[in-house]
């Protein structure tokens, strides 16, 4: 009985050892890990503003680590100032800027913005026995 054995553990000892030689099954490659995506921040704004007036900015961000820190840039901080915690605009004067944020290193986004000149307001002025000094009162307050 123990040549059957001995004969058996050789034969099954060949058919492992043939499977191993012709590579038999071979484990499924590992996936290729997917690419990662890039970060991506996109600014949205009014483009066309009126001194005097305040705009809010949305900003969105895709693929961004949690910790990466928003730096924001006004490049006319005479025509325009920014808020960056509540992210309003305020138009200051008649001019053009350019918002931009970086997102870390190499992520950004920019927009173009054209401020116009606040609306003149109308004064109607009556002269109706007022002196000249009060007429020229009421015409300084129109400057």
């Amino acid at each position: 009985m123990s040549k059957k054995i001995f004969t058996f553990l050789f034969v099954c000892f060949m058919m492992l050892f043939a499977l191993t030689a012709c590579g038999g099954k071979k484990d499924d490659p590992k996936p290729e890990p997917e690419p990662e995506k890039p970060g991506v921040v996109d600014i949205t704004v009014e483009t066309n503003m009126t001194a005097g007036e305040s705009y809010k900015v949305t900003v969105t961000t895709e693929n961004l680590e949690e910790s990466v820190v928003l730096t924001w840039n006004v490049s006319d901080p005479t025509v325009a100032s920014l808020n960056e915690e509540t992210l309003m605009i305020e138009a200051l004067k008649a001019g053009t800027f350019t918002l931009s944020v970086t997102a870390g290193e190499d992520v950004s986004d920019s927009v173009d913005v054209t401020v116009a000149p606040k609306p003149l307001e109308t004064y109607t002025i009556t002269y109706d026995g007022l002196t000249k000094e009060e007429l020229e009162s009421l015409l300084e307050k129109t400057k």
